[in-house]
């Protein structure tokens, strides 16, 4: 089968379809995403809440751009109790879990908004919390150097987020292989360039590594379910026709073990501070 232009390297490559899909399909898969995805990504957002903790940044407003179902920021809450959080998602599904998720908390405030518009963010912000946000943008380094620049001196930028090459082998490794032998690449010379986009920002990069953590899913067909209803590849499911997602469904099952699936895929977590 001949290539695309698109990419939908997973999990959560937005290609060049535009926002408007991505955020059409996390809107429709919030709750499905809050119920399967949240409790297995759980460990990589409570690596990136306790090393912005560890960081200790001084006391204001966090903000966490594309806060999701809001696991986030009832984490942030418990981790950093003097501090008002500003949770900021553009799905309306999404904002919708984060506002009944931290309903009660009165130090959240959660407001739809896709996080580029640094300059209405309330000040002084001491800190920003981001889950698996970077790679969905279209300009990840413009995203990084904009949240650098919102902090006041001294705060601290939490960011983790899926590497391109976030596992050798497992289900996002097979799904992976399987749409590149379809669609063309996504150029990920962005991954390379993290730490420069930063310390142009005017940040100094404390920590840049990799966490990996176990995920288990019943069986390949779950998986694919969940991927393609509540989960990364549901921007795909609203960019192509069903033949062509059939296609990719028998190819990840004929390549898929049977029974459980356990793998484990990694992260990148980089924390920075402004100077």
């Amino acid at each position: 089968m001949g290539q695309d232009t698109e990419n939908r390297a997973v999990p959560g490559d937005p290609g060049p379809d535009g926002q408007e899909r991505l955020i059409r399909a996390w809107d429709e898969a919030a709750d499905g995403y809050r119920s399967y995805f949240e409790p297995r990504f759980r460990p990589w957002i409570e690596d990136a809440v306790a090393a912005l903790r560890e960081a200790s940044p001084d006391t204001g407003t966090l903000v966490a751009p594309g806060c999701g179902a809001g696991l986030e920021l009832r984490l942030l809450a418990e981790a950093l109790p003097g501090h008002d959080i500003l949770g900021l998602d553009p799905a309306a599904g999404m904002c919708r879990n984060a506002a009944r998720r931290t309903r009660g908390l009165a130090q959240v405030t959660v407001r739809r908004d896709d996080g580029t518009r640094t300059d209405a963010w309330p000040r002084p912000c001491t800190g920003v919390l981001s889950c698996f946000v970077l790679q969905l943008l279209p300009d990840p380094e413009r995203a990084l150097a904009s949240w650098m620049q919102a902090l006041a001196p001294g705060g601290v930028l939490s960011v983790v987020f899926w590497p391109g090459d976030l596992e050798p082998e497992g289900p996002f490794a097979t799904v992976r292989r399987i749409l590149e032998a379809r669609l063309a690449p996504r150029d990920r010379a962005w991954e390379r360039t993290v730490q420069d986009a930063l310390r142009a920002a005017g940040g100094y990069v404390l920590r840049d590594e990799t966490r990996g953590h176990a995920m288990r899913h019943e069986n390949a067909e779950a998986f694919w379910e969940a991927m393609t209803l509540s989960g990364p590849l549901r921007p795909l499911v609203l960019s192509r026709r069903a033949p062509f997602m059939d296609d990719v469904r028998r190819a990840f099952l004929r390549a898929s073990p049977s029974g459980e699936l356990l793998h484990k895929p990694c992260a990148r977590l980089v924390l920075a501070r402004r100077g």
